[in-house]
């Protein structure tokens, strides 16, 4: 969908996953899901930084100038940490929490325009990657998967900045802007 001055475009910026982090990622999912947890497509698997909510045609543009404006981002790195169920008061997604102990990923947030609802956002940053979501009303903590096999090192080759697409089948992101990442 191209965005137009009267329909406002729900996105967000994040990393994209490297292929062989996808796989590895893969390799850590349980064969037996708990009822009520769908996974997440893996084409749909990425590390949100901001997410912007409904912007207007003009909103997003500008958004846009200001990610081309952005200096040059160092590649950037984070080591998988243990499962997680956000959000913890009552869970909507199953996620790989990102160990960010080097302030790698805070420090590319920060360096990135807040827009939308990103410019409002009073809670912590929790670096993850969400690989399932609860069907509603039927999240409950997935409590036996298995830890996280090793300290696994991801390299994040893009940082995007993805449009949120419903469909029937459920959401889809597009791209609407990408820089290449040193990996």
């Amino acid at each position: 969908m191209t965005p137009t001055p009267d329909t406002p475009v729900r996105c967000f910026t994040a990393l994209a996953l490297h292929a062989d982090d996808r796989r590895w990622l893969q390799r850590q999912l349980p064969p037996d899901w708990p009822a009520g947890l769908r996974m997440v497509p893996v084409e749909n698997w990425h590390l949100t930084l901001h997410f912007h909510g409904s912007l207007s045609a003009a909103a997003l543009q500008a958004l846009m100038a200001r990610l081309d404006d952005l200096a040059p981002v160092p590649a950037v790195t984070a080591t998988a940490s243990h499962w997680l169920d956000l959000p913890r008061h009552r869970p909507s997604v199953r996620a790989l929490a990102m160990d960010d102990s080097h302030d790698q990923l805070s420090a590319l947030r920060q360096a990135l325009p807040a827009v939308g609802q990103a410019a409002g956002q009073k809670h912590p940053f929790l670096p993850h990657v969400s690989v399932g979501r609860y069907r509603r009303g039927r999240g409950q903590a997935a409590a036996n998967w298995p830890d996280v096999e090793d300290a696994h090192v991801f390299h994040f080759p893009q940082l995007v900045l993805f449009q949120s697409l419903s469909h029937e089948r459920g959401v889809r992101y597009q791209p609407l802007w990408s820089r290449a990442l040193p990996v």
